[in-house]
């Protein structure tokens, strides 16, 4: 077994002192209920037709994040080579999935988010439990979805507020919409 031969090396890092650790808590204290009045005011700019039910759980469609991204002054534009089609092959044969990549800017902030929807979407590119025949797959459906993925992704991403809509929308008590695409 070789020997292996370790230098210590002196470093500045210090423990955070108490008064850091206080300031730490104030800081996570007040972010804390900046998120929990963004989701307030978000909520408030929905309604039900703003949301569709995905295995029990509410997901924003693009029209509420839209309204959402109006009050916080939220903008955004497609990144340069976008939407990219991509031809992927997997063990049931070929298929095709649509990119889109933007940027989302809120007060100096600037993130980029994608957004994609494939011929194997769940609605669209479903029937029940199997895969629709690509004759019956509108591909500018594909396109619209994959864009519109991005905008919900890119809003709620950039506000922080991903993901946390069933717990708040519990609590708040507003009924979620069901939507069905039929074939």
């Amino acid at each position: 077994m070789e020997k292996m031969e370790i230098e210590a090396v002196e470093t500045n890092n210090v423990l955070a002192t108490t008064e850091d650790l206080e300031n730490a808590i104030k800081q996570a204290e007040r972010r804390e209920e900046l998120v929990r009045k963004i989701k307030v005011l978000a909520l408030k700019q929905t309604n039900t037709n703003d949301f569709v039910d995905m295995g029990g759980k509410p997901y924003l469609q693009a029209s509420g994040a839209e309204k959402i991204a109006r009050l916080f002054g939220i903008s955004w534009k497609i990144c340069d080579g976008y939407p990219k089609k991509e031809t992927i092959t997997d063990e049931k044969g070929t298929y095709y999935m649509y990119t889109y990549k933007g940027e989302f800017t809120m007060g100096g902030k600037s993130i980029e988010i994608i957004g994609t929807c494939s011929q194997k979407d769940k609605f669209l590119g479903t029937q029940g439990k199997a895969e629709r025949p690509a004759s019956e797959i509108d591909e500018t459906n594909i396109i619209k979805k994959a864009n519109t993925n991005m905008i919900a992704r890119g809003i709620t991403t950039i506000l922080g507020i991903r993901n946390c809509f069933l717990f708040f929308m519990r609590n708040i008590t507003i009924k979620m919409k069901t939507e069905a695409i039929s074939p």
